[in-house]
């Protein structure tokens, strides 16, 4: 499907803006935390604008997509993205009174959106799975992580709730125990086809830059730092803690920004 320069700009746009907020909100967040002299209500403001240009954004996506998706299938994936930037938005908000003691409810009130979003993931899960377990797709070890991901993210909520409230698990070690272990797997389920393509280029292709290198290249580092500045090296500087997500955000807009290019110099290109 022949996409127009101008549909190209405005989801260019949306994706600048997007990545320009959420380094925004890192650089915010930094200084939050160094010096705790801006609110925090104020430091999730941008982060809250990079999930307003999400649904906008997909349906442009969608609209254009080579993909040839029934209409009931994009019905679901946009109920789903509406309902995780809801889910997305409220926890934020949420978290931005409680840490500002506006609200003084107990922390499980803060966590229910992430729980509702939890939810909605996990049967979108089960509607992707079997296309995704298709012989004739062969995504096996995606789909596996796909259920693994709700586990860890589940049990390090909970955990979380529980550390928060009860100072049980005693240690923050143990409350990101899930996502550490997680991201043990994931290194391994991505590394094995690696190393099994260059032993033999004959092998189907492997992307290596799939969904997994989102775990593996920002939230198991991250997860990593933040437990090192508090259980180890307390000088290492806030900012530091963001480093990984910056980097990526900066790297897929550069990404983003030489397709862009290319499409606008063809005049015409595929979304994928």
């Amino acid at each position: 499907m022949v996409i127009d320069n101008k549909s190209l700009l405005k989801l260019q746009i949306a994706k600048r803006i997007c990545a320009g907020s959420v380094i925004v909100f890192m650089i915010l967040a930094s200084i939050q935390l160094e010096t705790e002299k801006i609110r925090w209500e104020f430091v999730f403001s941008p982060l809250l604008i990079s999930f307003l240009l999400i649904p906008p954004m997909a349906h442009m996506i969608l609209e254009n997509s080579y993909f040839h998706m029934q209409e009931y299938s994009k019905l679901i994936t946009l109920f789903v993205i509406y309902n995780f930037t809801i889910v997305f938005i409220a926890f934020f908000i949420l978290l931005a009174f409680r840490l500002e003691n506006v609200i003084e409810e107990n922390w499980v009130s803060v966590f229910v959106p992430i729980w509702y979003g939890l939810i909605i993931y996990l049967g979108y899960s089960f509607f992707l799975i079997p296309g995704m377990i298709d012989k004739t797709i062969g995504m096996y070890r995606q789909a596996i992580m796909l259920i693994l991901w709700f586990v860890a993210v589940l049990l390090t909520t909970i955990f979380c709730v529980c550390y928060l409230e009860t100072d049980f698990p005693t240690e923050p070690c143990i409350v990101l125990s899930p996502v550490i272990i997680l991201g043990a797997i994931n290194l391994i389920f991505w590394a094995i086809p690696v190393i099994r393509m260059k032993i033999n280029p004959e092998l189907p292709k492997f992307n290596p830059f799939g969904i997994e290198i989102l775990w593996i290249g920002t939230v198991i580092p991250t997860v990593m730092i933040t437990l090192l500045k508090i259980m180890v090296i307390d000088i290492i500087p806030y900012f530091v803690l963001f480093l990984p997500t910056f980097k990526l955000t900066v790297f897929s807009l550069v990404q983003q920004e030489k397709l862009y290019s290319a499409m606008k110099k063809e005049g015409y290109q595929y979304i994928s």
